[in-house]
C-alpha cells in the first residue's frame, strides 16, 4: 500500500464551493464563508500571502514605475531637444513645425527611417 501526501480538502462541506471559488470569495470579503470551513487554513494562508505580497510589491513596483517614468521623460526631452536643433537650426524649418516635430519625435523618427530605407532601396535598383 502506498501512502501519499494529500492535497487537502478540495470543497467546503458546508457551502459546497470548490477551493478556488472559496479563496476568491474570501479574498474579496476578507472573511470566511463558514465558521468551520475546512478550507480555512488554506484560505488564511492565501490571505496572508496576498496581503504580504501586495504590500511589498506595490511599494517596489511604484518606485520602479516612478523611476522608469522619470528616465523615459528625460530621454524624451533630450531626444526632443536634439530633433528641435536639427529641424530648426540645421535644416532651417519654420519654428512651429520644428517644435511640433520635436514633441512628436518618435513619429518623425519612424517616418524618416522608412523614407531613408525606401530611398536606399530605390538607389540600389
Amino acid at each position: 500500500m502506498k501512502i501519499r501526501n494529500s492535497s487537502g480538502p478540495q470543497r467546503c462541506k458546508l457551502c459546497l464551493r470548490d477551493k478556488d471559488d472559496a479563496i476568491k470569495e474570501h479574498l474579496q470579503t476578507n472573511k470566511p464563508c463558514c465558521p468551520q470551513c475546512p478550507l480555512g487554513d488554506i484560505i488564511k494562508e492565501a490571505l496572508n500571502k496576498t496581503t504580504f505580497d501586495s504590500v511589498n510589491h506595490n511599494n517596489e513596483d511604484s518606485e520602479k514605475n516612478i523611476s522608469k517614468d522619470i528616465v523615459d521623460f528625460i530621454v524624451w526631452v533630450i531626444v526632443g531637444i536634439f530633433v528641435y536643433y536639427l529641424t530648426y537650426i540645421v535644416w532651417e524649418w519654420n519654428q512651429i513645425l520644428a517644435i511640433i516635430t520635436a514633441i512628436f519625435w518618435p513619429i518623425s523618427a519612424v517616418v524618416a527611417f522608412y523614407y531613408y530605407l525606401i530611398k536606399l532601396i530605390s538607389g540600389i535598383f
